[in-house]
């Protein structure tokens, strides 16, 4: 339950921190624009209506325009602001990530090393050796999600970062990449758990058939 909590607050946080930076951006160019666009009016009716041009109504919009775009500029930075702390947050979960990861190891390490001090000749190498391999692939696993979530957060950095950050469709096509990524990856656990079942099972037939010669050799 643990392990589950900080995946899903780490892709919570990215999720946060992407769209965050699509929006800080498409706030900068709004800001931009919208005074553009009114100057562009503006002059525009100037030299269509000359003399007539209200410039008293021209100079008060437009210091009403000023104002909005500073009050938008302020909301900018507090956005960005927020987006530092959510990239820290996201930072810490992932070496939170790393360092349960490595812990996993190490006690089952300590772990089967008490059992084989207590059992000695009777201790299961062979199981051993299977949980063993089992705790690496898993851990090569969320080792490569952790890296999928890095390299798609570098990704969406570069796409924010340039002209096709106006593209709503290549945000989606990249989330269907990452998603299809984090799809595979599931997959492979799935696989890990048929693995571990199919191991369990046939000790445990091998045990009943140990048994059932065991009992044979009693009754003869």
């Amino acid at each position: 339950m643990k392990k589950l909590l900080v995946v899903a607050v780490v892709a919570g946080v990215a999720f946060t921190c992407d769209t965050s930076a699509v929006f800080a951006q498409h706030q900068h160019m709004t800001a931009e624009t919208m005074m553009a666009e009114f100057e562009a009016e503006a002059e525009r009716r100037r030299s269509e209506e000359g003399e007539h041009f209200d410039e008293e109504a021209y100079a008060f919009e437009r210091s009403i325009m000023e104002r909005r775009v500073e009050l938008e500029e302020q909301r900018i930075a507090i956005d960005e602001a927020i987006m530092a702390l959510d990239r820290e947050l996201h930072e810490f979960f992932i070496n939170r990530q790393r360092e349960e990861m490595g812990n996993r190891l190490a006690e089952f390490e300590a772990e089967a090393e008490r059992r084989r001090s207590e059992e000695g000749e009777h201790f299961d190498e062979e199981v051993y050796e299977f949980e063993r391999s089992m705790i690496e692939r898993r851990l090569e696993l969320d080792e490569r999600r952790i890296a999928i979530e890095e390299d798609f957060d570098r990704k969406r950095k570069e796409l924010g970062n340039s002209p096709r950050g106006q593209d709503q469709r290549a945000w989606e096509r990249l989330d269907e990449e990452q998603q299809s990524a984090f799809e595979e990856l599931d997959e492979q656990h799935q696989v890990l758990d048929r693995e571990h079942e199919e191991f369990w099972d046939a000790r445990h037939e091998d045990h009943e058939d140990h048994e059932e010669d065991e009992d044979h050799e009693k009754d003869e």
